[in-house]
């Protein structure tokens, strides 16, 4: 009946008015906090517990090594390269950062390709293993040239993880809670970075030999716990 459909879209309408009540509701400020807590907890409850808690056991040491290691990285090269008499110039600052950077796209383009067909998990644990092998080549290195080399190579490998992380996270989530997910992992990840930032700086004036291992050690740490990681398949909302 049309009065029927007409009254229907009327009530949606008024619905959706900011003033009504149930609009206000929802725009109040005890309520947000209160919903957006009750998705917290949510993620630490029920079958959701085991998620959350394998994924941060991926998600931190990788960023935490990753940051901190790429922050003490650039610093290490200035050394060896005062230490070998070469000098650093501006320009060779800017190739150095553009080398680095252009070395992350061919690992966006294989995971383009490639995603699909291996699945995630596999790029995921190949990677970080891939990425913690990579920094144990820094003891042969020891020129700043060949570590320049070594650093596009760790951010090549490691480029991939933290796709896949950006298409797990949210698969591995019922649909009603992705958006708290995904958000409450990205304010942990900031506070991982500002975290390994100042922590990795204690290192720069120490020897190589600590920052390497810490490195390496976090990130198969995290190679670990990517074993059981669900598939995305295995996971029923």
């Amino acid at each position: 009946d049309i009065s029927d459909e007409l009254g229907q879209l009327k009530r949606s309408i008024e619905d959706q008015s900011p003033f009504c009540p149930a609009a206000q509701q929802r725009c109040n400020p005890f309520e947000i906090s209160k919903q957006f807590l009750k998705g917290i907890v949510d993620l630490f409850s029920g079958k959701l517990l085991k998620i959350t808690l394998i994924l941060m056991a991926v998600i931190l040491p990788v960023h935490f090594g990753y940051y901190g290691f790429m922050l003490w990285f650039p610093e290490y090269i200035a050394r060896q390269a005062n230490d070998t008499g070469t000098a650093q110039t501006k320009e060779f600052i800017y190739v150095e950062s553009f080398y680095v950077s252009l070395a992350s796209l061919p690992s966006n383009l294989f995971t383009i390709l490639l995603a699909d067909k291996l699945g995630p998990k596999p790029i995921l644990c190949s990677s970080i293993l891939l990425s913690a092998g990579s920094v144990f080549l820094l003891w042969e290195f020891n020129t700043p040239d060949m570590t320049l080399m070594l650093s596009c190579l760790f951010n090549a490998v490691t480029t991939p993880v933290f796709n896949m992380l950006d298409i797990l996270l949210p698969a591995l989530y019922p649909t009603y809670c992705r958006a708290t997910a995904f958000g409450f992992h990205s304010s942990v990840i900031r506070v991982t970075m500002i975290t390994s930032t100042w922590f990795f700086s204690i290192f720069i004036d120490s020897s190589p030999t600590l920052p390497i291992l810490l490195t390496a050690v976090i990130l198969l740490s995290s190679a670990f716990v990517s074993f059981f990681i669900p598939r995305v398949s295995e996971v029923s909302h």
